[in-house]
């Protein structure tokens, strides 16, 4: 049963009218707040890529400063400490 009050239901017909092609679906997901846990995660994610985007940026900027050369252990050593960068943002997002 779905019982609102008078000012809730006047919320959600104002906000169900501000928002074009409307989905009813995410509209009552939003309302039952289920979706809540997927926008912490989806935020989490997208600090997770672009710290490891800078990450990866600064290390070829430093590189590519002091004119390095690699070599084949070099590039391995790179993408071992961009997996350890990995599983430190896991380790501090759960």
């Amino acid at each position: 049963m779905d019982i609102m009050l008078g000012a809730e239901k006047e919320i959600k017909n104002w906000f169900i009218g501000r928002i074009p092609s409307t989905n009813i679906r995410h509209i009552r997901c939003l309302q039952e707040k289920k979706s809540w846990p997927v926008i912490c995660a989806a935020a989490a994610l997208v600090a997770a890529v672009l710290a490891l985007a800078m990450y990866v940026g600064i290390i070829l900027l430093v590189l590519s400063a002091f004119d390095v050369t690699l070599t084949l252990p070099g590039i391995a050593g790179i993408i071992l400490s961009v997996g350890m960068a990995v599983d430190a943002n896991v380790i501090i997002f759960t």
